[in-house]
Order: C-alpha cells, then structure tokens, then sequence
C-alpha cells in the first residue's frame, strides 16, 4: 500500500479541496436534474428527490476527491466531507426556510454521510 503525502502536509486539509468539489458537483446535479425537468413534464414531488439525489451526489465526489488528496481513511475523509457537507446545506436551508422538519434532515444526514463514505472508500482505493 502506498501512502501519499496530503495536501499541506495534513490529511484533514484535503477537505478545503473536498468541500468545494462537493458544492460544485452538487450544483452540476442540480442543473443536469433541471435540464431533465425543463425537457419532461415530471411531478412537482420529483424536485425534492432529484435535490437530495443532487446533494448525495456531491458528497460521493466530495469524498472521493477528499479521501483521493489524503490518501488515506477513506472511510473517514469521506464521513467528515459528507458531514461538512450537510452542516453547510443545513446552515443555509434553516436560514432560507426557517423551519426543521426533522425526518427530511435525518434521511438527507443519513444519505450524505453513506454517500461522502462511498465516495471516499473508492477515491482512497483508486490506483
């Protein structure tokens, strides 16, 4: 197994790149999903599950780009981009909507944390 050195010399550092990616793959989801809703007329209900699916998508790039720049405990990488992830997007949705309905925060928690995982057990094992 090889070990590479982490971004400023610190693993954790790799998420001021992981993070980043995360937004920005998020917000690429998010256009490619308003692309598929503006060319087909799909229920309004289809907006929150292609949200969340965009968000998950960007904690699995997250941490793979994270757990990648580390080079190691993608696992881990991956778990913390994820988390940061939803604190962020938590953040800003509690200042947008003003409410918490705390089942939707669960699933959208439970789902960024496997998909930042995801993302970083294969960006750690990619050769």
């Amino acid at each position: 197994m090889r070990q590479r050195e982490a971004v400023g010399g610190a693993p954790y550092r790799s998420l001021l790149i992981g993070i980043p990616a995360a937004l920005a793959a998020g917000a690429a989801f998010l256009l490619l999903f308003a692309l598929l809703m503006t060319l087909w007329d799909l229920l309004p209900a289809a907006v929150t599950a292609f949200a969340v699916a965009a968000a998950v998508g960007g904690a699995f790039v997250g941490g793979f780009f994270t757990a990648r720049l580390s080079g190691e405990k993608g696992w881990l990488m991956g778990l913390l981009c994820g988390a940061a992830l939803f604190l962020l997007l938590f953040v800003v949705g509690i200042c947008i909507h003003r409410e918490l309905r705390a089942g939707m925060w669960l699933l959208k928690l439970f789902l960024l944390l496997a998909g930042g995982m995801a993302g970083g057990m294969l960006g750690v094992n990619k050769r």
